[in-house]
């Protein structure tokens, strides 16, 4: 072997020590990098094992709010309910997604991706134009502005400013509460673009007879949110006193009937109110026109030899010549004759 060979052996074997000598220290980095990985690893499961035995506990000593609760709670986040291109739902749908992208945005980093977040959360008939959109690889697909603007578009062409103010303008609480009726005011309120007095003079228009007619004698608050618990609190006290009256009523109307032998029914008076022919014991029927004596003047008039009925001496009350029969009628039955009761003179021994 001649000296050029010897040299170019030797380089070869200087070239394939120098590669062994790389590849050394790649595969003692490549080491340290599994070695720092499988670390991570270990301490992101003692991290998820904490996170699920104490998450609260995790989540106040993990990050500073508020973004504690957006990564901390992130996997807890609720989903957007599904979108089938209702009416009037495209806004809602639309605003669930934006919450979602905002608390969680390492979970979308590219402006298709949230598209595609969008879709898997869309059905129906929705789905099907969102599904054609994205199999023609249409440009909507990359941009979120113009996905959203397209969605809206499509499926919700008539929700304008202008419209919402002319329903809000319509608006009437009707037989519903007030309560009732302000959750719908304030939800077009939000859409319409009004100032708030012209809000104040929609809302009091709106308004059912009966609280409008109760607000009529008092001062009226300056501003809407202090008219609003004021109407509140009116329709609450209204609602209130129907309930008691109509209680009130059902309990005057709930004592039993009765039928008098041959003639109509007759409500029985309670049993704290005596009826109309109702006598106390040894008393005398109590006369049209005059109050039943008490027991002191009875006993009085007794003493003194006085009429009961009229008070004068010399004669009893069988024979007082200012009581007349008294003539009672009672209301028949449709269809029936009328009945009369005459009171029957009858002759007293009391002195």
């Amino acid at each position: 072997m001649d000296s050029a060979e010897a040299e170019q052996m030797a380089a070869a074997l200087g070239a394939q020590d120098a590669r062994l000598s790389r590849q050394e220290e790649f595969q003692t980095s490549l080491a340290s990098h599994i070695s720092l990985l499988s670390s991570q690893i270990q301490g992101l499961r003692d991290l998820f094992v904490q996170d699920t035995t104490a998450p609260r506990a995790l989540t106040v000593e993990a990050a500073p709010p508020p973004t504690a609760v957006v990564h901390g709670s992130g996997g807890r986040l609720a989903p957007p309910e599904k979108f089938a291109g209702e009416q009037g739902l495209c806004k809602t749908f639309l605003i669930d997604c934006s919450i979602n992208f905002e608390l969680t945005p390492h979970a979308f980093p590219t402006e298709r991706s949230k598209v595609a977040f969008m879709m898997t959360h869309l059905t129906g008939r929705a789905k099907a134009w969102a599904s054609a959109e994205w199999a023609r690889d249409s440009p909507l697909c990359f941009s979120l502005t113009d996905f959203k603007a397209a969605l809206q578009r499509v499926f919700d062409p008539v929700s304008t400013d202008c419209e919402k103010a002319q329903e809000l303008s319509r608006l009437r609480q009707g037989d519903s509460s007030v309560c009732d009726y302000v959750i719908h005011f304030r939800t077009l309120a939000a859409e319409s673009g009004w100032n708030s007095t012209a809000l104040y003079d929609v809302f009091l228009k709106g308004l059912a007879a009966p609280v409008q007619d109760l607000l009529v004698p008092l001062d009226l608050p300056p501003d809407l949110d202090s008219l609003i618990a004021l109407a509140i609190r009116t329709d609450n006290r209204l609602r209130q006193l129907r309930r008691e009256r109509s209680n009130s009523s059902a309990t005057a109307e709930g004592y039993p009937r009765t039928r008098a032998p041959g003639g109509p029914d007759l409500q029985r008076a309670p049993p704290d109110q005596p009826g109309p022919f109702s006598t106390e014991e040894g008393g005398e029927p109590m006369q049209l026109g005059r109050a039943r004596l008490t027991t002191g003047e009875r006993l009085r008039r007794q003493q003194e030899g006085r009429c009961f009925y009229c008070g004068v001496l010399g004669h009893l009350v069988a024979g007082c010549p200012a009581r007349r029969p008294t003539v009672v009628r009672q209301l028949a039955a449709p269809g029936s004759a009328s009945r009369t009761l005459t009171a029957v003179k009858t002759q007293s021994t009391r002195t």
